[in-house]
């Protein structure tokens, strides 16, 4: 009963208390003294109580006190063992719930934000778009650089909330002219912008959307790209099997406005889930330049082409 007493005590009281918040040395103590209760209870027993309890002469007394002292740490070595074991396997099983829980309300906490995201996105699209549609008209005779603007911008909103076909895809060439309408905004608000935009997509494909026009808009908020030194860079093109994707720009965040700001984390997840072994998306941060280039492979031949085409 005393050495099972020992392994309550250890697993439940001097472990959680002082070494499961390291406390070490005074853990240490504890157990010293823990020992030293249970030798002189043994001894007392032994001594005292059970040759009054079997009218027997007691034999502790015969025995020195360092091989007494042996005797019962032996007795007690593996009741510390286990109760330590009990201890450590409790404090591992209850460290992964936590962290189960936490990646729980982790996930949860970023479903929530992209829905927010989503719900900011959305609200009333179609009004602004044929609201801005009829100020364009209004003024395109007499302030036809402002009227090309809007129609940019009308666009750019119109083919970002264009509806996904059933395996949540679009067409790549929608995606092309927001990403065009995008370049037309910025060329407008800044007339020194330095620009380099190739365009080499001869077909119209299926493709996720937002995964050309985010980086882009990443770019353009981000970077520098106004005079000779400062430039931003976007080529696109396709070959017999793959869709090429490059954005490079000068470090720089002349651009701060807020905008759909789409991050490249939900994009990889996106090219995860559609393009599983299938895609090369490399970023490069370097000093003053930041450079991003996307490969997916194969995108022309499985099939992936529009119906009109």
């Amino acid at each position: 009963m005393v050495l099972i007493g020992q392994f309550y005590i250890n697993a439940f009281v001097l472990l959680p208390l002082f070494l499961g918040r390291n406390k070490i040395f005074i853990y240490c103590a504890s157990a010293i003294l823990l020992f030293l209760f249970n030798f002189t209870v043994k001894y007392l027993g032994g001594e005292f109580l059970l040759p009054f309890i079997t009218g027997k002469p007691s034999s502790v007394s015969e025995l020195p006190i360092v091989h007494l002292a042996l005797v019962y740490s032996w007795q007690l070595l593996p009741f510390f063992m286990y109760s330590t074991g009990y201890w450590l396997a409790k404090k591992i099983i209850r460290q992964q719930k936590e962290a189960r829980v936490r990646e729980q309300v982790r996930s949860e906490n970023e479903k929530l934000r992209l829905e927010n995201a989503a719900l900011r996105a959305q609200i009333n699209p179609h009004f602004f778009v044929n609201t801005m549609e009829y100020f364009r008209v209004g003024i395109e005779d007499t302030h036809p650089e402002i009227a090309e603007g809007i129609a940019a911008m009308t666009t750019f909103v119109g083919n970002s909330i264009v509806s996904t076909d059933e395996s949540g895809r679009i067409s790549l060439f929608n995606e092309l002219r927001a990403m065009d309408s995008l370049i037309t905004i910025f060329r407008q608000r800044y007339p020194n912008a330095n620009i380099e935009y190739t365009n080499k997509v001869y077909d119209d494909i299926l493709i996720i959307p937002h995964v050309l026009v985010a980086p882009v808009e990443n770019a353009f908020k981000h970077g520098s790209f106004t005079g000779s030194n400062n430039k931003l860079a976007i080529h696109i093109e396709q070959t017999e099997e793959d869709l090429i994707f490059r954005v490079s720009n000068t470090k720089g965040g002349l651009q701060k406005d807020e905008s759909r700001g789409i991050g490249m984390r939900y994009i990889k997840s996106q090219l995860d889930k559609f393009y599983p072994e299938q895609y090369f998306l490399k970023t490069e941060d370097k000093e003053g330049q930041y450079n991003l280039s996307l490969t997916i492979q194969n995108i022309m031949t499985h099939g992936d082409y529009l119906l009109y085409n």
